[in-house]
């Protein structure tokens, strides 16, 4: 049998697209509005950084100090972005983070805001809305009808009525049902 040769990869040249200057080519309020920092504060934040992105490279095309900060800072916006309206979710399902949670220790606070996440993503999960009480305009049912609706989703299921003295702000019953339908 003949030996076969192994076959060769040839290997494709890189193909290096030309970066714009935008520093040269957009305004101030163009580059406050993409990167949340004007000209000069791009410059004053690369010259910090300009020692640890200068090193050494074989690359023809290596990107320069400033190129990599504006990469940086446009992760960075979109990054803030997500992460503050997921913390704004989070205030608005509890309201307990909404102001300075004053436990002692730490490790308790810690363990509410990981409560408090855990319960969020199975909120998401199971696609169970957010609560709009004080929102007049808004037309979101009552927290009871919320309950119910979840309940709703699985038909052997069935709803107990809100307890006798219940009042619309009462968040015992929809806790008490919200631990029945996903904790038993």
């Amino acid at each position: 049998m003949a030996e076969q040769q192994p076959l060769l990869r040839v290997r494709q040249p890189w193909v290096f697209r030309e970066r714009k200057d935008v520093l040269n080519e957009l305004s101030d309020n163009e580059l406050i509005k993409r990167y949340r920092l004007d000209r000069e504060g791009i410059i004053f934040v690369t010259d910090l950084v300009r020692p640890v992105l200068l090193r050494p490279t074989v690359a023809n095309k290596a990107l320069t100090p400033e190129q990599k900060v504006i990469i940086t800072l446009r992760a960075h916006k979109k990054t803030r972005s997500v992460v503050e309206r997921g913390i704004g979710q989070w205030k608005r399902r509890f309201h307990v983070l909404h102001s300075e949670i004053r436990l002692t220790p730490t490790a308790k606070v810690c363990k509410i805001i990981f409560v408090c996440a855990v319960l969020h993503n199975i909120c998401k999960d199971r696609n169970i809305q957010l609560l709009f009480e004080d929102d007049p305009g808004h037309d979101q049912p009552p927290a009871e009808d919320n309950i119910q609706m979840a309940a709703n989703d699985d038909d052997d299921d069935q709803v107990e009525p809100p307890p006798v003295g219940y009042q619309a702000r009462d968040g015992l019953p929809y806790r008490e049902e919200f631990a029945r339908l996903h904790f038993q």
